[in-house]
Parts: structure tokens; sequence; C-alpha cells
């Protein structure tokens, strides 16, 4: 019957196109906020039972990338912000604690790939917060100027279909930022803390670790523990710049890194020589 009409010129083809592209969009987005709904629902039932009254730092119960939620002297910030329409969850579990949304004084982007920024434009809306990230990412979130990147290892090409697959399940509504960011940038006026901004480039032109108090830092995708060791990332756009920038964290002396997939962990550099390990397995609150 359909090709009939489109047979006599009454339906056009790309109309027929149009609206299949959008029931399968449409289906494609219910299975995936399932999924999400379920994940999160799950991580926050566990994340009740870790809860302590007094934190500096901690990992929020979300679905796909870490959120951190970061305590100053005069309020809270939330570094990175997981995949789109993860921010029911993460206001969910700052009501938990006692968190109300007008205590985020700031929304801090490592970077601009949608498992880190996804859910940025949300919380905006919802706290009042400003978005804060570097400009060498703009093109990114402004634009959809985000590529698959290199991918160091093995099965290179399972994982970069993969990332296409994880993609299309994935709307990322573009959106503008408040505040864009240069290095050693000083942020401490948001929460009256000491935070400094280190370009730390590879994953993206523009990804930037967030210092906090000399003792923690946010690096989002440089790299993750395994093994009680720091791995670089393999999913990058500049190897060379990768690798400086790991060296340029180690560089900073001890401290406890909080990185965008994985557990945190220690680094330090007794006698020349670095020394990782990771902060454990199953805890969400950091000291």
């Amino acid at each position: 019957m359909l090709n009939h009409f489109i047979a006599a010129g009454q339906i056009s083809p790309a109309l027929v196109r149009s609206a299949l592209n959008a029931t399968v969009m449409k289906h494609n987005f219910l299975i995936y906020y399932a999924l999400l709904k379920a994940i999160s629902n799950y991580r926050l039932w566990k994340w009740k039972t870790k809860l302590v009254s007094d934190f500096p730092i901690i990992r929020l119960p979300t679905p796909y990338a870490a959120c951190y939620l970061a305590r100053g002297r005069d309020g809270y910030a939330i570094i990175d912000t997981d995949i789109p329409y993860s921010a029911e969850f993460i206001l969910s579990a700052l009501r938990i604690i006692d968190i109300r949304p007008k205590d985020i004084k700031a929304i801090l982007l490592t970077h601009g790939h949608r498992d880190h920024a996804g859910s940025a434009e949300e919380l905006r809306h919802a706290t009042g917060a400003p978005i804060a990230i570097h400009f060498g990412d703009l093109g990114i979130i402004k634009n959809r100027q985000e590529s698959i990147p290199q991918i160091i290892g093995g099965f290179s090409q399972i994982r970069r279909h993969f990332l296409k697959l994880f993609s299309a399940f994935l709307p990322f509504r573009p959106f503008d930022p408040d505040i864009d960011l240069r290095t050693n940038q000083n942020l401490d006026h948001f929460l009256n803390t000491p935070i400094r901004i280190i370009e730390t480039p590879g994953h993206t032109s523009g990804s930037i670790s967030f210092l906090m108090n000399s003792a923690h830092i946010f690096i989002g995708d440089l790299g993750k523990f395994r093994r009680g060791s720091f791995v670089p990332n393999h999913y990058l756009e500049n190897e060379k710049l990768l690798e400086d920038s790991v060296q340029e964290i180690f560089s900073l002396g001890t401290l406890s890194v909080y990185p965008g997939h994985g557990n945190p962990g220690i680094i330090q550099k007794p006698n020349g020589h670095n020394v990782q390990s990771s902060l454990g397995q199953n805890n969400d609150i950091y000291t």
C-alpha cells in the first residue's frame, strides 16, 4: 500500500525515510533510557549503604563515567556529569545527602566528550551553576565536532565500531558553556577553596585536570588505575601530548587522583620513582 502511494507521487520517498529514521531513533532512545534508569537505580541503592556524614570528595552513583562532588568552604562543585539524561540520578543522590541544587556553585568539565559533558546543561538548568570547560573543546560541545579517537592496543577496529554504536545511542545536544578556561587559571572564587587548572591534552585537545587544595586532582580521561598502577588512556587524539600530560601530573608530587573511569588512586615520587596505588575497589567516599 505504501509503495502504491509513493509510486503515485502522493508521498515523497524522502518523507518516508525521515519518518522511519525518527521511529528508529525513538526506539533507540527508549532502550537507552530504560537501561540508564535500571543501572542508575541499582547504583543508587548500593551507594546509599556507603554514605558517611562528612566528606570532601564523593563519587556520585552515575550509570557510566565518573561524576565527582567536591566540597569547598563555600559550597560544592560537580566535576564531570556523565552521559546524557543522568542529571535526575545526580540530583536524587544530592537530595539523599541533603545538598540543595543551589549549593552547587560550579559544574567543571575535564573535556567535552558526551560521557563527561552529557548532562551538564540539565544540571545547569537545575542548579543555576555555571559550566566551565577548556576553550580547546568548545567545538565538541557547541558544534558536535566529536571525532572517533585513535585507539592504541588490540582489537582497535572492534573498539572503534563499539564507540560508533555507543555514540548512536547517546543523544547529545550542543550547548554553550558559561566559562572557557585557560591553563593555570584560578577557580578559587567558586568554592572559596584553591582549585587550579592544569592543561592535560592528548585524549582531546582541550582536556584539562582540576587540582584542588594541592592534594586532589581530577584528570578526566587522561588514564586510570589498573592492578595498582596508573595506565595512560588508549583512546586519544595525540599520543605524544598524552604522554607529556601524564608526566606533568606525576611531576606534581604525591596526589590523590580521580579518573573519569575506574577507581581513584594515589601517585607519588619517592626517590625519583613513580609509585601508584588504588584507593580501593568499593569505596565512593574519599578523605
